[in-house]
């Protein structure tokens, strides 16, 4: 390195250079030296098809790998250690394949790098594509970008800048970096940054025999330019089941013709009636009230709740159809406000202390949550273990809701279908009765989903669903709805053609280039990360590794990479052909 600064720096500047270099190296190490200088002992460390990579090189790794100093003993050290020992082997990977492709850098070109800021160290390509999962699934580095990152971007070590206050590289201060943060020396790290050199070329040659022709952005973007949204009406069992309560004589005549159902529910559920803690179960009217009301609202909507109780508590009312009328709980209002058994602490605190000081029967005055003013019902107190003859009415309601709730969804969907043949709007195809104002959460409305194509397998609002998309995409010319009722997740779905767009031959040629751009950068990662597994499983298969410490090795890191693209059929297993070789 010293003939180099002789050669390109001259004058004054060089001879000073020169000197200093000189200094560092009897400062840094000569007989006091604290570095890895004469003396230091290089035991190997790992092996790759002969070629060793020693401790002295391991330990120079890691102190560029760490932007802090680590415990020997600590979790981060031993993970540090596994991602440096990943790279190291990669590095030598190439660096054999390089050897062969007659593929080589030169100390002054290593100099020359240093002198211009760049600082390398080889890191997995797993291993990066792993880090970058979280920005490429949400779009925060974009495709175009991957292969510059896993080729050479993200290979770039954390060092500081060596430029002084003019500008200028900062050879003391270099030295004093390599002496005491690496702990190596100075022709030392200008061999390992020339190896670094070596391997970037690898991985350049690797991906440079990679191209997209014009038939697969073609292929591409007729794929992605065929596609289809939906507009649909989804009918839930449970909605159906809230909007429709059985009546006590219709629940008494179920219980006595399926005793043999409830029993058997009974004892497969058996965890849910044993060993309870003490629980209630409770109706209750909710009168809605902001809670940055201003006084007078408050006052006016504890007027309205009042008046509410005072009905509640006159003789022979009915409390379940009274919050069918007035509660404004969405959750519970048509099912006469009733809320299910639930254990101490579930409800808000001041609803939860009135319930528990209830005895079965007892009607609470108003009670004040930050939701409103409720008035409260305790139905009943269970705790311990429940007999079925206790637990059957229970039972039969939540069979009951099942059983009533798919007939009465599946009944209305049917129904729309049927306005949706008679010609009717999908928007009209299945009107609320206006005279049962049901809430909102109750309500069947249209719905639209996002765009889909024949390869998806998910419908943005309903989940997957392949055989609806499979029926969108069969859909005859003309025709607008599909002719069937669809059951998805255990609800019913009645969907019509909301948007289709085809591919076109105007608008490919516009995104042309910017298809093959994103294709040709998906392809190259992809490429780059699947060859360096297979390069790796290859010499772990064949003994070609070993390391003298517990290093797993064996499988891929998990990472969200771009999705798999074949290789090109004319690119050979070690080295790719050059670009112009590809035929499209």
């Amino acid at each position: 390195m010293l003939d180099y600064f002789r050669k390109n720096v001259g004058g004054l500047l060089g001879a000073l250079i020169i000197s200093l270099l000189v200094l560092a190296f009897v400062l840094s190490f000569g007989s006091q030296s604290r570095g890895w200088g004469k003396g230091a002992t290089l035991s190997t460390t790992i092996k790759v098809e002969g070629a060793e990579i020693t401790d002295a090189v391991f330990r120079y790794a890691m102190n560029m790998s760490a932007t802090d100093n680590l415990s020997t003993e600590s979790a981060e050290y031993s993970a540090l250690r596994q991602i440096v020992a990943r790279g190291l082997i990669e590095r030598q990977i190439l660096l054999n394949l390089a050897e062969k492709a007659g593929i080589s850098a030169s100390t002054d070109e290593a100099a020359d790098t240093i002198l211009n800021g760049d600082y390398y160290i080889t890191r997995s390509i797993a291993g990066l594509l792993e880090e970058l999962s979280f920005q490429i699934q949400f779009g925060r580095i974009p495709l175009s970008a991957l292969p510059a990152i896993l080729i050479q971007d993200g290979h770039r070590a954390p060092m500081q800048s060596f430029k002084g206050a003019d500008g200028k590289f900062d050879v003391e201060m270099f030295n004093r970096y390599i002496r005491y943060r690496l702990q190596t020396k100075e022709e030392d790290f200008v061999e390992q940054q020339r190896l670094e050199l070596i391997a970037l070329r690898m991985r350049q040659l690797l991906a440079s025999g990679i191209v997209v022709s014009e038939r697969e952005a073609r292929a591409a973007y007729d794929a992605e330019s065929n596609t289809a949204s939906l507009s649909f009406l989804k009918f839930t069992p449970e909605v159906f089941a809230q909007r429709h309560q059985p009546t006590e004589a219709e629940t008494t005549a179920w219980i006595d013709a399926n005793a043999e159902a409830i029993q058997r529910y009974y004892e497969t559920n058996k965890y849910k009636y044993t060993g309870l803690d003490k629980m209630a179960n409770a109706r209750h009217i909710l009168i809605k009230q902001d809670a940055d009301a201003e006084e007078d609202q408050k006052a006016e909507v504890r007027k309205t709740a009042e008046a509410i109780l005072a009905d509640v508590k006159k003789p022979g009312a009915s409390f379940a159809d009274l919050a069918r009328e007035h509660s404004e709980d969405p959750g519970s209002a048509a099912k006469g406000g009733e809320l299910g058994f639930h254990p101490k602490g579930v409800m808000v605190a001041a609803f939860d202390e009135a319930m528990f000081a209830m005895a079965p029967g007892d009607i609470s005055d108003l009670v004040e949550t930050e939701y409103g003013f409720h008035i409260i019902q305790l139905i009943a107190v269970r705790e311990g273990d429940i007999s079925l003859a206790d637990a059957t009415a229970e039972i039969a309601e939540t069979l009951i809701n099942e059983e009533r709730g798919k007939q009465l969804a599946r009944d209305s969907a049917d129904k729309a279908l049927a306005s949706l043949r008679e010609g009717t709007d999908i928007a009209a195809a299945f009107p609320e009765d206006a005279e049962t104002e049901l809430p909102p959460h109750l309500q069947v409305s249209v719905q639209t989903s996002g765009s889909f194509t024949p390869a998806d397998a998910n419908i943005s609002g309903i989940g997957e669903a392949r055989e609806l998309v499979g029926a969108a995409f069969a859909l005859p010319e003309g025709t607008s709805f599909i002719d069937g009722v669809m059951e998805i997740g255990g609800s019913f779905y009645v969907a019509a053609l909301h948007e289709r767009t085809h591919p076109s031959d105007a608008e490919f040629n516009t995104r042309k280039d910017e298809i093959r751009d994103r294709l040709l950068a998906m392809k190259q990662s992809t490429w780059l990360k699947d060859r360096m597994a297979t390069l790796l499983e290859e010499r772990l298969r064949n003994g070609q590794i070993q390391v003298d410490f517990p290093l797993a090795l064996g499988a891929e890191p998990t990472a969200e990479a771009p999705p798999s693209a074949p290789a090109p059929a004319d690119a050979p297993a070690e080295i790719p052909a050059p670009a112009d070789a590809a035929t499209e």
